[in-house]
Order: C-alpha cells, then sequence, then structure tokens
C-alpha cells in the first residue's frame, strides 16, 4: 500500500468514494444495490454462497458497484481482516459485454486508491486457477 497510484486520466474522485469518469461512475454499494448485484451474480458469476446485503451492511466490509450510464454493470467489494491488520478483495466483476474494456482496472485502481491511507498491511486478492476469465 506504500506505492502511489496516478489519478487515471479524466477521472476525479469525488468525496473518496466515487470515481467519476465520462458515463462511468464507481460508488458505494447501497442496500439498493443487492438486486442488480445478484442479478449479474445468478446470469453470470454463480457465487451462490454470498450474502450480498451483508456484505454491504456489515461492519467488517465493503462494496462498491461500477454504473455505466446509471445502471449496474459490475462490482467489487472488500473485507477487513483486523486479526492480521489485512484487507481482501471480495470479487472484481463485470458484465460480459463490458470486459476487456478497462472497466476491471478501473474497479481495481479504485479500490488501491480507497485504501491507500487506510494504514492496512497488505491487500489480498485471489482467483480461482479455472476461472474462464483469466484464461
Amino acid at each position: 500500500m506504500g506505492s502511489r497510484l496516478s489519478q487515471p486520466s479524466g477521472e476525479k474522485v469525488i468525496k473518496s468514494l466515487v470515481i467519476q469518469c465520462r458515463h462511468m461512475k464507481i460508488r458505494k454499494a447501497l442496500l439498493k444495490d443487492v438486486g442488480p448485484i445478484e442479478k449479474l451474480n445468478k446470469e453470470f458469476f454463480h457465487e451462490e454462497r454470498r450474502n450480498w446485503k451483508g456484505l454491504i451492511s456489515s461492519k467488517d466490509s465493503e462494496m462498491f458497484v461500477l454504473e455505466l450510464n446509471k445502471a449496474v454493470v459490475g462490482f467489487t467489494g472488500i473485507e477487513y481482516h483486523n486479526w492480521n491488520n489485512t484487507v481482501q478483495v471480495i470479487d472484481i466483476f463485470l458484465h460480459p459485454d463490458y470486459r476487456n474494456k478497462g472497466y476491471g482496472t478501473s474497479l481495481v485502481k479504485f479500490l488501491v486508491k480507497y485504501l491507500e491511507n487506510k494504514r492496512y498491511r497488505s491487500l489480498i486478492a485471489e482467483a480461482p486457477s479455472l476461472n474462464p476469465v483469466l484464461g
């Protein structure tokens, strides 16, 4: 977390919770976003055991959505592990129509920027080796 990321061109941080660029917006998820997140998950992601409502409302996690033209097309989140002073990425998901266009990179940069001054020892991200997005 020690390195400083350069601000993506054309993007601006608003109140440290929102990145907005043209028609794209990344913001903290609200309970009203449970429906769109569950719909994306059910149709494309298939993470069956996730409690999205719990992740959004918990003090130990935060969820963020990526909106394009006010529609949720992606999401990510973080879970705080205070016992070892780490933060773990919950998921990084984008609707298949919006992959390979830089939106996933924007989500990752957003998380890193968001956590930059929070003083955690490390940020952990994992992906299953059989994940088709990685292949």
